[in-house]
């Protein structure tokens, strides 16, 4: 069958050519971005080994404190010490060593939501999407402009 319109098949080449050419970019750039996601969950994950190690130190150096905080009363029911001193700094080091706990158990937490791919409520740099928090934008001004995002989201649903 001998057709005499004139045939374009540069055109579906160009075409087949440029549609793979398309998926082959498109491909990379989800290899670039999935590179990239591994290794801030690759960070993160050590972050995260690093402060449940900072908890579990701070566990240990509480319950150290705790058995001080008991040889002191013993010392205290037994002893001539200037025992309200040693008891007042036993429990200075014991309140101390709470809140070192607290803050390590909450920054393990924030670092498991993280590792654990959640919205992550805000965390992360607006400017560069770091989810690591590692450019200087993030560190000196995230603060801030959580505080303005949180007026602004306030302000909006209260004229409603």
């Amino acid at each position: 069958m001998d057709d005499d319109s004139p045939r374009t098949p540069t055109s579906y080449e160009d075409v087949a050519y440029h549609n793979a050419s398309a998926t082959d970019s498109a491909t990379s750039q989800v290899n670039l971005a999935l590179t990239r996601i591994r290794t801030v969950i690759n960070r993160l994950e050590g972050r995260l080994e690093q402060i449940t190690d900072q908890v579990a130190d701070a566990e240990r150096r509480y319950t150290h404190l705790e058995d001080r905080y008991g040889d002191a009363e013993a010392a205290f029911l037994y002893h001539d010490a200037p025992k309200s001193r040693i008891c007042h700094d036993i429990s200075e080091d014991l309140k101390k060593a709470m809140f070192e706990i607290t803050v390590a158990r909450a920054l393990a937490g924030v670092a498991k939501k993280m590792v654990n791919g959640s919205t992550m409520d805000g965390l992360g740099c607006e400017r560069c999407g770091s989810a690591c928090s590692g450019c200087s934008y993030s560190r000196r001004d995230r603060a801030v402009d959580i505080r303005a995002r949180d007026s602004s989201t306030s302000s909006r649903y209260s004229s409603e």
